[in-house]
């Protein structure tokens, strides 16, 4: 039985930070959240904007924390505790530890960005992976200027892979991520409308995304997504930082990694995927050309990353996808069961297409139909109302037989619309209008 070593020792934290003390503790994990501590963390007490963790240090403790870093006194517990780290800046602390992790890693690092995907990718990628070695990855959208660090630092030193997704609302918030995190390869699913309201084109979008390769390592490798109008502009950047550069594309037959075949369902793709003169087959447990695109990226990495190809398409048939991002739930009801689709996490034009395309392979059963409930999409800047424009084209695409607009950029939501959706959805059963609520929904039928 392999015992593990512990993330950290507390001689080897002090060390890093350049803190005084003598004890002897270790910590398994870290945590900046006393509600998502387990016994064995370290806890970093952060000030932030709405809360201040030196609050909580006495919770951490009470929860099974080892230790914490403070700034500042802390009350309820004693000054010279020796499970107290103190400095001056505990967010400059975690990105020391952070570093600190990086350094002693020996294995590879990939990351991730792209305006839709990349969650779903870095998910998948770990899951490739983690068949041959030990595989650590961030967890959920940890993916901002605190997110990724402390993913980072979570790192256990003994880790082969390391995947991490890096985004952005705004110019300049990937780089330094990047250059944290020194990874040896980089993966762009995409560029489209999301957080554009920061920028003005989405050439300025994708010089955003192209942020990810400031930090690669010398002869690291750019996984480059090309169904998108910006590709030349990522491989631009790509060559730019001297990375090596894999193309991965559904539709053009010239790049590195491309689709021979594919079949789809509703919670179920099939494809074959060429990678340079190596065909591999693999399915996924997730309906939708998109889930084939993210597999191909995903291969393209695992094959650059030294990884074995065969295990990794095996381990893709067990992908399922996260809670909000294409989830199938079977809920039965009185009046006849019915499938609900959550793809609710999150919405930009890109994704919601995605999303479109995907609910069109859930085939109603008999007298059944589809209902589309969509909120607005936000963060799309001075685009956002061309971006809500097309759906009569959209909605013939995927059959709907009537549209009920209640979202404020698609229409406002006049009282009239609930017993609309109460004569169209089930004439037998009782709808109540949510308080205080004027959208943002949409109903399709």
């Amino acid at each position: 039985m392999n015992i593990r070593e512990p993330l950290w020792t507390a001689q080897e934290i002090r060390a890093v930070l350049g803190a005084m003390g003598a004890s002897r503790w270790y910590a398994d994990g870290i945590a900046i959240d006393s509600r998502d501590l387990v016994p064995g963390d370290l806890f970093i007490a952060l000030d932030g904007p709405n809360h201040d963790g030196h609050d909580y240090v006495a919770q951490a403790f009470a929860a099974g924390a080892v230790g914490a870093i403070v700034s500042k006194a802390v009350s309820g517990v004693a000054d010279d505790d020796p499970r107290l780290v103190k400095v001056d800046d505990g967010m400059a602390a975690l990105y020391k530890l952070a570093a600190a992790a990086r350094a002693r890693m020996t294995g590879k690092v990939a990351v991730v960005t792209g305006s839709a995907g990349k969650t779903s990718v870095k998910d998948m990628l770990r899951l490739a992976l983690g068949r041959e070695r030990l595989v650590h990855a961030s967890i959920r959208s940890f993916n901002n200027h605190l997110g990724a660090p402390l993913s980072l630092a979570r790192m256990p030193r003994e880790t082969a892979f390391a995947v991490f997704e890096l985004g952005m609302s705004a110019a300049g918030e990937i780089a330094p991520l990047s250059r944290l995190m020194v990874p040896d390869l980089a993966i762009v699913t995409g560029v489209g409308k999301a957080h554009a309201q920061a920028f003005d084109s989405l050439e300025q979008i994708a010089d955003a995304k192209a942020e990810i390769f400031a930090g690669l390592t010398p002869g690291g490798m750019a996984v480059l997504g090309m169904d998108h109008d910006q590709a030349s502009r990522l491989v631009a950047h790509a060559k730019a930082a001297k990375a090596r550069l894999v193309t991965v594309s559904m539709e053009e037959t010239s790049a590195d990694v491309g689709l021979v075949r594919y079949h789809e369902q509703a919670q179920l793709s099939c494809f074959t995927a060429r990678l340079g003169k190596t065909l591999v087959t693999g399915k996924i447990g997730a309906g939708g050309r998109h889930w084939v695109a993210n597999a191909l990226l995903v291969l393209a990495a695992v094959r650059e990353l030294g990884g074995d190809l065969g295990l990794a398409a095996l381990a893709l048939a067990d992908f399922r996808p996260a809670k909000g991002r294409g989830v199938h739930r079977q809920i039965a009801l009185r009046d006849g069961p019915f499938t609900l689709i959550d793809d609710a996490y999150n919405a930009n034009p890109l994704s919601f297409e995605a999303s479109l395309a995907a609910l069109a392979l859930a085939v109603p059963g008999a007298k059944g139909r589809r209902l589309g409930i969509f909120a607005d999409m936000v963060e799309l800047g001075a685009d956002s109302a061309s971006c809500h424009q097309p759906w009569p084209k959209r909605r013939r695409q995927q059959a709907w037989r009537r549209s009920s607009r209640l979202a404020p950029k698609w229409r406002p939501w006049p009282g009239t619309q609930i017993s609309r959706l109460q004569r169209w959805m089930a004439p037998n059963r009782r709808w109540r209008r949510p308080s205080g609520s004027s959208g943002p929904v949409m109903f399709c039928w």
